[in-house]
């Protein structure tokens, strides 16, 4: 898996090898994975890949299949799997196993494990919102629901607000209609 997905597929989509990428792609979703890593992985190589080639139906697939996984936790879960994951880190260096004055930036590497999972979340949900800004216009319930996903990513991280603000945008100007001109519209009368 590990070879296959992080030397043949780059390497088959850097030169442009899209049947060969694709068929790595298929042949990886029939091995057996049984680690949520590698499913993620693979699925955020199946949502870039589609979105390069414009394979609208298989990028929304990846997608959802990404976004499914984490949408649904709630805020009180999240909240706790933070708190454990942050003592999980600041154990060692409260019980005097790790000296933190070794670490440079330390303190801010500190803060920023305070929220680690929570920012893993909206990392996943703002990348994939970012991806589906290039999805067809007609394409309105997926670009609604990546409005959704950016604007739950700043929730859970408000480092995230101007990016996902700027994302929020594209998606609201895809789902906006362009007003015809009278000149168009006088065209198509005649």
């Amino acid at each position: 898996f590990s070879q296959l997905l992080t030397r043949a597929f780059p390497t088959a989509l850097q030169e442009k090898r899209y049947p060969e990428a694709e068929q790595l792609l298929a042949y990886a979703e029939k091995l057996d994975v049984q680690q949520m890593r590698q499913l993620n992985y693979l699925d955020r190589l199946e949502l870039f890949y589609f979105s390069t080639v414009k394979n609208t139906e298989r990028e929304k697939s990846a997608g959802y299949r990404i976004v499914n996984r984490v949408i649904y936790i709630p805020d009180d879960s999240i909240r706790r799997e933070d708190a454990r994951q942050y003592e999980a880190f600041i154990t060692p260096f409260l019980n005097g196993q790790q000296d933190s004055t070794k670490f440079d930036g330390f303190s801010e590497d500190s803060k920023y494990m305070m929220h680690i999972y929570s920012n893993n979340i909206a990392a996943t949900l703002y990348n994939v919102a970012s991806t589906f800004t290039t999805l067809p216009a007609n394409e309105t319930a997926a670009l609604q629901d990546a409005v959704q996903w950016a604007a739950r990513s700043q929730q859970l991280d408000p480092s995230f607000k101007k990016y996902a603000d700027s994302i929020i945008t594209r998606l609201q100007q895809r789902l906006t209609p362009v007003p015809e001109t009278a000149e168009a519209a006088h065209d198509q009368g005649s």
